[in-house]
């Protein structure tokens, strides 16, 4: 039977992110971490060029793996915002020459790429010969499921209806319920859903918040998703273990609830 499955998101292992940033980890720290996540029970890892160090990093931790391991995990990476290590930012080239680029280089560092998502969708490129000839590339490499990241209805009931995409990612939360009606889309086509930000990147939980109150916050966050039926992954965005072990227990707790 098809679930929702907690997962986790990569990009504060290489850069700045969230509402309040946390230190960014070096790469031992960043393979001790990824190690305890997915001995927690943390399959799925969302990363992206865009993140900074982040596909470096865990690339590194792909490498301490068995074969069995790598296997049992689902690594997600996306192509067309990339990284400007010079100015230490990301820019959006959605040519066909720059997305097959993309492609080479995270291949290169992760190996096997079990998922790969359009990063900074919108409908003029969705519909573009360079995106689908991107993903003609891609499948020549090796790679054969495709997703869209999307933040606007519009991109999103594109992807959903694409014969080639069968992963939707949409920022979704009690503060933020404008792409609502895509869940909905995503039951209907048979689509695999990624919604991240669950906390609103952190907004949700005030810094002077108690433990008992900062609990019952994950919970309700992770509960009001939790009612809409979908079939995927929620993200969580930590890089602090015990802020994970927060994360699975209200998670598990929110699932019991529902």
């Amino acid at each position: 039977m098809k679930s929702v499955e907690l997962g986790l998101g990569l990009i504060g292992i290489g850069r700045e992110w969230g509402n309040i940033p946390s230190p960014i980890p070096n790469e031992t720290e960043a393979t001790e971490f990824l190690k305890k996540s997915v001995d927690l029970g943390i399959l799925f890892l969302d990363t992206a060029p865009a993140y900074g160090s982040s596909e470096k990093k865990l690339g590194i931790f792909l490498k301490t793996l068995s074969d069995g391991e790598r296997q049992s995990l689902t690594v997600s990476t996306k192509f067309g915002e990339h990284w400007d290590e010079n100015n230490n930012q990301s820019y959006v080239d959605h040519s066909y020459e720059a997305l097959c680029r993309s492609i080479d280089k995270s291949i290169n560092i992760l190996g096997k790429i079990d998922l790969l998502q359009l990063h900074k969708s919108n409908p003029d490129v969705l519909i573009s010969r360079d995106f689908f000839r991107s993903l003609d590339y891609a499948r020549k490499k090796g790679i054969f499921e495709f997703g869209a990241s999307v933040s606007d209805l519009i991109s999103g009931e594109i992807a959903i209806r694409s014969k080639d995409i069968s992963v939707i990612q949409i920022p979704f939360n009690e503060s933020n319920q404008s792409l609502e009606k895509l869940i909905d889309l995503s039951i209907i086509n048979n689509k695999t859903l990624i919604i991240n930000r669950p906390f609103n990147s952190g907004k949700n939980i005030l810094p002077d918040t108690t433990k008992e109150e900062k609990k019952i916050t994950l919970i309700n966050s992770f509960r009001f998703i939790l009612k809409k039926p979908f079939y995927g992954f929620i993200l969580t965005g930590t890089t602090s273990i015990d802020h994970l072990k927060e994360n699975i227990e209200a998670f598990n707790k929110a699932k019991e609830e529902i």
